[in-house]
């Protein structure tokens, strides 16, 4: 697919990733039709380029992980069919604690990483269940 158009560094992509061989133009329309005709593989660079960039992590590391996990959040061991299992790691140091739910990975975001009050939390727990 080409328009014939000249090509110039205005108008081509300067980067070795891109076909300088098309316009801008036309590449981008193909790069459209490409994504249209193929969503799956679309979404699953989508993942590996958002593991790599937020978390440093590999696709392939990320099924290491989840296959020690046995497929299952690190703290409540349910499993997530819905969606993948959320990268869990330190603000600080940005060092991986493991895979989670939805819900364990929203609980410890709302705790701020505070272990002062997860420990009143399971004496709360602790005090109120029935024995």
């Amino acid at each position: 697919m080409s328009c014939n158009t000249a090509r110039t560094l205005e108008n081509t992509y300067k980067h070795g990733v891109y076909d300088h061989s098309r316009c801008k133009v036309c590449h981008n329309k193909a790069s459209r039709e490409w994504t249209k005709a193929n969503p799956h593989a679309r979404a699953l660079i989508a993942r590996r380029n958002k593991l790599l960039k937020k978390y440093g992590v590999t696709l392939t590391a990320y099924e290491t992980i989840l296959q020690a996990q046995q497929g299952c959040c690190k703290l409540c061991r349910s499993t997530q069919d819905r969606r993948p299992l959320n990268v869990d790691h330190c603000h600080t140091t940005g060092r991986i604690r493991g895979l989670l739910c939805d819900k364990c990975n929203l609980a410890i975001g709302l705790l701020g990483d505070r272990l002062d009050v997860v420990h009143r939390i399971v004496g709360y727990l602790d005090e109120s269940a029935v024995s």
